[in-house]
């Protein structure tokens, strides 16, 4: 269940998942993933889980479906792909 002490837990990448349905922020990622992300305020779980497009894990670890659906969504994952990835085994 998604509540407040998730949301509490996935702010960084939930506040990147916000910043990112902004165009300019997408084409920034775009340009340079590990840059982007190194200037997100991501700690390092989280880092390592976006860079393995683990999506399973970082709804673990807080992150709300709309920032997992733009974070997908810039990094070329769509959403029913993202989705999908919750029914495979782990």
């Amino acid at each position: 269940m998604y509540d407040l002490d998730a949301a509490r837990r996935g702010w960084a990448v939930n506040r990147l998942g916000h910043r990112l349905r902004l165009p300019e922020e997408r084409a920034r990622l775009k340009a340079d993933e590990a840059g982007y992300l190194a200037t997100a305020g991501l700690a390092p779980r989280e880092l390592a889980a976006i860079q393995a497009r683990d999506w399973p894990g970082l709804s673990a670890m807080g992150a709300s479906i709309y920032a997992l659906a733009k974070l997908g969504g810039a990094l070329g994952v769509p959403l029913p792909r993202v989705i999908q990835s919750f029914r495979e085994p782990r």
